[in-house]
C-alpha cells in the first residue's frame, strides 16, 4: 500500500474493490498490449493493497502464465531464427564452395559442366526459397500464438506469394483472420465502453466469448459490465421513483447503491439520497401530524445529516422536528397514562402501565412537577400493593399516607381502602402481642380514614368495634360502650338481631341494661359478645374473581372490608385469590 501511495497512483481514499482501482485498469491495458512485466508489477502492488482477493490472485497467476508462455515462444522464435540463419549460412557456404568448385570445374572441363551448374543453382535457389517460406510460416505461427494477427497475416501473405499451396498455409490464414476479427470486435467493445454504451459493448463481448471463451480478458470485462448493468438498473429505478415523488422507494434504491457500491456514481447518488431524505421528511409532516409521522420525519432528517453533517438548513429542520417529537411524545405518554387510569383506575395492571408512561414523559420533561407527582402517586401505590401482599403493614402505611394526603380518592378509593386495611391489620397484630396502646392508635387512624368516606358504613362499623375493644382492654369501659352503641345504631344491628339471632338480641339487651345501671365493664362484655354474632346478619354476595382483582379493590367495590371477605371465605392468605374463584362477600343489607 505504501508503495502505491508513494507512486501517487492511488487517490487519498482507497476504493473498496480492486476492480475500481486505477492500477487494475492500467494492468489490463498492459495485458492487452502484451506488456506482461509492467502488468505484473501493477498486479503485485494491487495484491499488497488487497491481499485477501482470491480473484485478483487468480488474475495475477494467469498473467504470469501468459508472460511465461510469451517468453518461451519468443525464445523459441529466437532460437529458430538463429538455427535458420546458421542453416542459411551453411547453405551459402556450400553454395559458395560449390560455386568455387563449379568455377574450377568449368575452368577445367569448360562447357561439360555448365549444364550441371545451372541445375545445381536452380536446386539451391529452390532450397533457399523453401527455407525462407518455412521461416516465415513458423514466424507467422509464433505471432499468431502471441495474439498479433496483423503481423501473422502479413507473413502469411508473403508465403502465399512464393507458394499459394504451401502446406498448412490456408488453415493458418483462417486462424489469423478469425483472430483479427476478434481483435476488431474487442476494439469495438472497448470503444463502446468508453462511449458509455454498456448494452452494446456487453453484446459484442458475449459474441467474442462464444467464439473464443479465453480470448484476452473477455470474461472479466463481461463480469464488470454485467455488474455495471445491474447498478444502472437500480439507479434507473431510484431516479424513476424520485421523479414520481415515491421517496421511500427512491431512498431504498439509492441506499443500496450508496452503502454497497460506494464507488458507483458516488457524488450523484449521495446528492439524490440526501434530497430524498429531506423530501421524505417533508412529505411525512405534510401528510400527518401523528407521532408516528413525526418520528419518521425526524429519522429521515437524522439520516440526511449523517450524509452532510454541516448542512445548516437541515439542522434547523431537524431541531424543529425534534421539538415536535418531544411535544407529541410527552402528550402521547400523558394521554396514554390518563386513558389507562380512566378505564381501570383501581387496576394494578393499569397503574403499572400508567407508571411506565409517566416515567417516559418525565424523561422528556424532568422538571414537570404535576407529571412528577402523578408518576410518584402511581409508583407508590403499586409499591404499597406489593408491601400489602407481603404483609408489611408499616411499609404500606408509610407509602400510602403520601398518596392519601395528595389524593384521598386515588385509584377510585382503593388507596384509601388499602391504607385503612393496613392500619387495621397492624392494629390486629399489636393486639395479638399485647401492645394495646399501639393497636388503639392504629385503629383510631383507621377510624378517621373510614369517617372521611361516609359511603362505607361497614368499614366504619368494623373499625369502631375494634377501637371499642381496644379501649375496653385498656380499661376505658365507658368510652368503649359508647362506641359499641354508636356502631350498632349506625348499622341498625339491634333490629336485625330480632330476626336472625335470639342470643345476639339477648346480649344487646343485657348490654343496654348494664350501661343504664352504670356497669360499663359488664356492658362492654355483653356488647363484645353480641357483636361476635353480628356478621350473621349481613347479606352475602357471590362474586367470581377475574384477572386483575385483589381484595382491596373488591372491598371498595362492594363496600365491604378485606378482613370480612377473608373471614367469610376462610382465606388463610387474603392476598391469594385466583381467577375463576367464587368469593362470598359480606355487605350491609
Amino acid at each position: 500500500m505504501e508503495a502505491i501511495q508513494e507512486q501517487g497512483q492511488m487517490a487519498p481514499g482507497q476504493p473498496e474493490t480492486y476492480l475500481d482501482h486505477p492500477l487494475f485498469r492500467q494492468a489490463q491495458q498492459n495485458a492487452q498490449k502484451g506488456e506482461w512485466q509492467a502488468g505484473l508489477d501493477k498486479m503485485e502492488k494491487l495484491m499488497q493493497a488487497y491481499p485477501l482477493e482470491a480473484d485478483l490472485r487468480a488474475l495475477r497467476q494467469e498473467m504470469q502464465l501468459r508472460a511465461r508462455i510469451d517468453q518461451d515462444e519468443r525464445r523459441d522464435i529466437a532460437q529458430a531464427r538463429k538455427q535458420r540463419v546458421r542453416d542459411l549460412l551453411m547453405r551459402m557456404i556450400i553454395v559458395a564452395g560449390l560455386a568455387v568448385l563449379a568455377l574450377a570445374v568449368v575452368r577445367s572441363y569448360s562447357a561439360i559442366f555448365q549444364e550441371q551448374i545451372a541445375v545445381t543453382r536452380a536446386k539451391l535457389e529452390y532450397q533457399v526459397r523453401e527455407v525462407e517460406m518455412a521461416v516465415k510460416f513458423r514466424d507467422a505461427q509464433d505471432f499468431l500464438n502471441a495474439g498479433r494477427a496483423d503481423t501473422a497475416l502479413a507473413l502469411i501473405t508473403e508465403v502465399a506469394a512464393l507458394d499459394p499451396n504451401y502446406p498448412g498455409l490456408a488453415e493458418l490464414k483462417a486462424q489469423a483472420q478469425r483472430l483479427q476479427t476478434l481483435d476488431v470486435w474487442y476494439a469495438e467493445a472497448m470503444s463502446l465502453i468508453e462511449q458509455g454504451d454498456t448494452p452494446k459493448a456487453l453484446a459484442v463481448l458475449r459474441e467474442i466469448e462464444r467464439e473464443e471463451p479465453y480470448y484476452r480478458d473477455v470474461k472479466l470485462q463481461i463480469s464488470n459490465l454485467e455488474s455495471l448493468t445491474q447498478l444502472s438498473a437500480i439507479l434507473a429505478q431510484a431516479d424513476s421513483a424520485y421523479e414520481a415523488g415515491d421517496w421511500e422507494t427512491a431512498i431504498a434504491a439509492y441506499e443500496e447503491l450508496y452503502l454497497y457500491h460506494p464507488d458507483y456514481q458516488s457524488v450523484y447518488v449521495e446528492e439524490r439520497l440526501f434530497a430524498s431524505y429531506v423530501k421524505a421528511a417533508e412529505a411525512r409532516l405534510r401528510a400527518s401530524d401523528s407521532l408516528e409521522a413525526i418520528l419518521a420525519a425526524e429519522e429521515y432528517y437524522r439520516k440526511s445529516l449523517a450524509l452532510r453533517p454541516q448542512d445548516a438548513e437541515t439542522k434547523a429542520q431537524q431541531a424543529q422536528v425534534r421539538a415536535m417529537v418531544e411535544e407529541r411524545l410527552f402528550l402521547g405518554y400523558i394521554q396514554a397514562a390518563q386513558a389507562a387510569l380512566a378505564a381501570e383506575p383501581d387496576s394494578l395492571q393499569a397503574l403499572r402501565l400508567a407508571d411506565q408512561y409517566f416515567t417516559e414523559a418525565l424523561k422528556l420533561r424532568p422538571n414537570d412537577a404535576e407529571i412528577g407527582l402523578q408518576r410518584e402517586l402511581a409508583h407508590r401505590f403499586i409499591e404499597a400493593q406489593e408491601y400489602f401482599n407481603q404483609g408489611n403493614w408499616t411499609a404500606v402505611i408509610d407509602t400510602l399516607e403520601f398518596v392519601y394526603r395528595q389524593d384521598k380518592g386515588y385509584a377510585r378509593g382503593t388507596a384509601r381502602q388499602s391504607l385503612y386495611e393496613a392500619y387495621v391489620a397492624r392494629g390486629d397484630g399489636a393486639m395479638a402481642i399485647g401492645d394495646f396502646d399501639g393497636a388503639l392508635s392504629d385503629y383510631r387512624r383507621a377510624a378517621v380514614i373510614a369517617e372521611e368516606d361516609p359511603s362505607s358504613k361497614l368499614r366504619l362499623y368494623e373499625v369502631q368495634l375494634k377501637v371499642a375493644e381496644a379501649m375496653g382492654v385498656l380499661g376505658e369501659y365507658q368510652n368503649a360502650v359508647l362506641l359499641y352503641a354508636s356502631a350498632i345504631s349506625m348499622v341498625d344491628l339491634q333490629a336485625r338481631a330480632q330476626d336472625h339471632s335470639a342470643a345476639m338480641a339477648t346480649a344487646l339487651a343485657d348490654a343496654e341494661r348494664y350501661a343504664s345501671q352504670g356497669d360499663y365493664k359488664a356492658a362492654f362484655r355483653s356488647y363484645r359478645e353480641a357483636v361476635s354474632w353480628g356478621t350473621e346478619t349481613f347479606e352475602i354476595v357471590e362474586y367470581t374473581v377475574v384477572s386483575g382483582d385483589y381484595l382491596s379493590s373488591l372491598a371498595i367495590k362492594f363496600g365491604s372490608t378485606v378482613s370480612l371477605i377473608a373471614e367469610a371465605n376462610n382465606l388463610d392468605d387474603p392476598n391469594l385469590i385466583i381467577t375463576g374463584q367464587v368469593l362470598l362477600i359480606p355487605i350491609l343489607p
